[in-house]
């Protein structure tokens, strides 16, 4: 990244990418064999912003030289500052997401902006209750104010202090855990390039003719894997 463009020719609107390098997200995930992953997931969403015409790309993350130094205690804080700074640079409509949505691209933030043009805020669903994309031009303390991030009511709770938000029409599914990889091995509106991708790093799906101990090889890493790693920043998630 370039680091952020001059004042007098910014735009008025940007993508505020949180990313932790891809090998720290896949450790603290505990999948550390698929930090490829992210960082398909990461190059997606700069390619993808950068075709954009008029729209600047800002990494936000505890690195002190990025664009955004995150700041604050909690996952919350740092992404209402990190909103807040990318208002002082003046941008109006700003748009945040995360690393861990590998069908994260440029259709649902380019109708993310098209809805900007109309409503206050605008929400892209994760399957699990987050929200893999968050945009707004109005007031940032309002929207995020009580939202349990990292749970399942996250989306839920952005959307009620809304009031009316604009919600994208593809639910995406995010990587928190090792078992998520499975689900989303197996989803059929994930891009090829990216189901190849986990098939590389997971196997091939078991035969259904295998038999009970040749069916064994995903459970031992499975175990390995705990549960829902706080996702985006240094302590939390995507966007949820």
């Amino acid at each position: 990244m370039s680091g952020l463009p001059p004042g007098p020719t910014r735009t008025g609107r940007c993508v505020i990418l949180f990313a932790r390098p891809s090998r720290h997200e896949a450790r603290l995930k505990q999948v550390a064999f698929a930090a490829p992953l992210f960082e398909y997931t990461r190059q997606r969403v700069e390619t993808a912003v950068g075709a954009m015409p008029g729209v600047d790309l800002l990494l936000s993350s505890d690195d002190p030289t990025s664009d955004l130094p995150q700041r604050g205690t909690s996952f919350g804080e740092r992404l209402e500052n990190a909103f807040n700074d990318a208002r002082a640079l003046g941008y109006s409509q700003i748009i945040a997401v995360g690393a861990d949505a590998p069908g994260l691209g440029g259709r649902q933030i380019a109708a993310a902006f098209q809805r900007l043009e109309s409503h206050e805020v605008v929400l892209g669903r994760a399957t699990d209750g987050g929200a893999y994309l968050i945009g707004t031009r109005g007031d940032i303390a309002a929207l995020m104010r009580g939202v349990p991030w990292c749970t399942s009511s996250a989306c839920a709770s952005l959307a009620a202090n809304a009031g009316q938000p604009s919600f994208l029409d593809d639910r995406l599914a995010d990587v928190d855990s090792g078992r998520d990889l499975f689900t989303l091995r197996d989803d059929p509106a994930l891009e090829a390039d990216a189901k190849l991708l986990l098939r590389q790093l997971l196997g091939p799906r078991p035969s259904t003719h295998t038999t009970r101990h040749q069916n064994r090889p995903e459970r031992p890493v499975l175990r390995r894997l705990r549960p829902r790693a706080p996702p985006i920043t240094h302590s939390t998630h995507t966007i949820d």
